[in-house]
């Protein structure tokens, strides 16, 4: 049986090992190659940095080091973090006055766009805003406060080139008054103060650059409507108790037990496969190409061996499987791991940090089964790197398939389209909640009663006529919206679409009670979702995107399906790298299953075929 073993000189080993003060006795558990960074104690350190001196020099050397750090901390949250209706109360702001300043900062975007230059414009942006609404107290000032950026947003992007000859030739006709009549003359001067008030709004406005703070920003200080809407939500606020008041909570409090949880086995096994010989991270760094390899204080070297050995079987297995080398499987030695040492609390076995380019598995139950799906989030989150030349700050994952650059392969993207349709749409069965209480009443139309009675009460056929009737109303929605609308148009009527069905869905239930008796809690109808993706909206408790319906979650999970049932047809195992995706809850089955497992293969064709891994 081939094996693998991987042993660096003296020399070479030193120049790897940069193991910390806590780790200097082991000889497994210590870090290796190059230091991945962002611990708690580095982000700290370097966000300390920022906060304590604001400025565009610090921003240009936080950019040069790392672009994620600087989308990280060019945020809404991190630039106005400082703004508190508490400070503002004791400063002695009027409380309407706050409020409008609260409701300005929540109507500025997220984040820029993901550019140094548009983030170095949305600090400035952020900074003069917030350095003019602290000197607002009063709803006069407010007032004249909209006036003055109703101004600069107005002149934003506009040359002053026509201004200025305008008025260099109103000095020069002044200069002639003699000839002029005084009065021609008193207009000229009026003219001339006039051209030069409207140069320096110019000269201001694209010295700040306030539009990059979001549309939603400027429509406060340039659409009437706007602005009367806001001013009417502050002008409720009639006291400072009014505004600080605590809102009561609408429920109880929630406990967060897992909606589902992956069963295990006690301890990895693996059947099958090479064998590797590896007894320290330079052995597993070196075989792999790693950026670096980093454990946690508490991993002792006997924990540090077994999280090795069994991650570099899995690896090894992993590679087989995709058909690519060993060296492919750091991702062009972009990818770094770490045991035990980035752990955030909470139940996951182990996470992917697209910030930093590191797979962590947890000390304990890292050892079991996630491998692979960790490794695909890695995947993704390169890909969407490459299509921008990994030059990006703000990280993405293709699989969301939005955001995404052009120096990527049509082929892959299509294939990871044509993947992403596969795991998503398809035929299943939805369920509403009957929501009805028990004084409830409908005024029903006669087209539900006749349908009721035309089905025999079967409610899955009756729900089917009506959603047959609701899609060609939508189809013929969509065929009128406008190329530029379409997309929020075709989100709104989906929302819609989805509104009506639901008070269908719940008058048919309630109709059914009064003529059966029977209270059904659910009430089915037909969706052109795949039933993967209909079990994890169910795991999300109906909102979709929540998390286990995310696009990168349901990739991932798939590709763990993938991997397993590659390993079965090999009359393999290996639990370390991927185990328990038989559960119908969280994974695909059947046909479905077939079915993505191809479009797996031909995203790895596609990803073969430009020599990307």
């Amino acid at each position: 049986m081939e094996q693998i073993s991987l042993f660096p000189s003296q020399e070479e080993q030193e120049s790897l090992d940069i193991r910390a003060e806590q780790q200097l006795n082991r000889k497994v558990s210590y870090d290796v190659g190059e230091k991945i960074g962002n611990s708690r104690k580095d982000q700290a350190a370097l966000k300390k940095q920022f906060l304590e001196d604001k400025s565009i020099d610090v921003l240009t050397q936080i950019e040069s080091a790392s672009a994620v750090l600087a989308a990280e901390l060019i945020s809404k949250q991190e630039l106005f973090a400082d703004f508190s209706l508490e400070k503002e109360r004791d400063l002695g702001v009027d409380c309407m006055v706050a409020r409008l300043k609260q409701l300005v900062i929540q109507r500025v975007v997220s984040q820029p766009a993901d550019e140094a230059d548009s983030r170095k414009d949305f600090f400035k942006a952020s900074q003069e805003l917030m350095k003019r609404m602290n000197n607002l107290y009063t709803w006069d000032e407010f007032e004249s406060f909209i006036k003055v950026m109703n101004n600069q947003l107005r002149y934003e992007g506009s040359s002053g080139e026509y201004t200025e000859k305008r008025i260099a030739t109103l000095k020069e006709e002044i200069s002639n008054a003699d000839t002029l009549d005084p009065k021609e003359c008193e207009e000229l001067k009026r003219n001339l103060q006039k051209a030069e008030i409207r140069l320096k709004d110019i000269n201001e406005a694209n010295l700040w650059n306030f539009s990059v703070l979001g549309e939603s920003f400027k429509n406060f200080f340039t659409k009437q409507q706007s602005i009367n809407s806001t001013i009417k939500a502050a002008s409720k606020i009639k006291s400072w108790d009014d505004l600080l008041s605590p809102k009561k909570s609408k429920s109880g409090r929630k406990t967060n037990k897992p909606v589902w949880e992956r069963s295990l086995p006690d301890r990895p096994d693996r059947v099958g496969g090479r064998e590797i010989k590896v007894t320290n991270p330079e052995n597993m760094l070196r075989t792999f190409s790693f950026r670096g390899i980093e454990f946690g204080v508490y991993v002792n070297d006997q924990k540090g061996l077994e999280h090795i050995f069994r991650c570099s079987e899995a690896l090894l297995d992993l590679a087989e499987i995709l058909e690519i080398s060993e060296y492919s499987i750091s991702l062009n030695s972009t990818l770094g791991l770490a045991f035990g040492a980035r752990g955030r609390g909470g139940n996951a076995l182990g996470t992917y940090e697209p910030g930093y380019k590191v797979i962590n598995f947890t000390k304990e139950r890292g050892t079991l089964g996630i491998t692979a799906h960790e490794w695909f989030h890695a995947l993704d989150n390169y890909l969407f790197d490459h299509s921008h030349q990994h030059k990006n700050g703000q990280f993405g994952y293709l699989s969301n398939l939005e955001g995404y650059g052009i120096t990527i392969s049509t082929g892959i993207v299509n294939a990871m389209k044509e993947l992403m349709e596969e795991i998503r749409e398809g035929s299943s069965l939805a369920y509403f909640s009957n929501d009805n209480k028990p004084e409830a009443s409908w005024r029903l139309s006669y087209s539900l009663k006749d349908s009721y009675q035309r089905e025999n009460g079967d409610l899955l056929s009756v729900m089917t006529k009506y959603k047959n009737k609701l899609d060609e109303s939508y189809s013929y929605h969509v065929k009128m919206l406008s190329f530029i609308e379409r997309e929020k148009g075709m989100e709104k009527l989906e929302k819609r679409l989805q509104r009506d069905l639901k008070k269908y869905a719940q008058a048919l239930a309630w109709y059914h009670e009064q003529q059966t008796g029977e209270r059904v809690e659910e009430i089915p109808y037909p969706s052109n979702k795949s039933q993967y993706f209909q079990q994890a909206i169910h795991l999300d408790r109906g909102k979709v995107n929540k998390y286990w319906s995310k696009g990168v979650e349901l990739a991932a999970r798939a590709f763990e399906a993938y991997i397993e049932d590659k390993l079965t047809s090999m009359g393999r195992k290996n639990d370390y790298l991927v185990c328990g995706t038989r559960d119908a809850s969280a994974f695909p089955c059947g046909e479905e299953r077939e079915a993505i497992n191809h479009k797996f293969g031909e995203l790895f064709k596609q990803i073969e075929k430009v020599h990307l891994l």
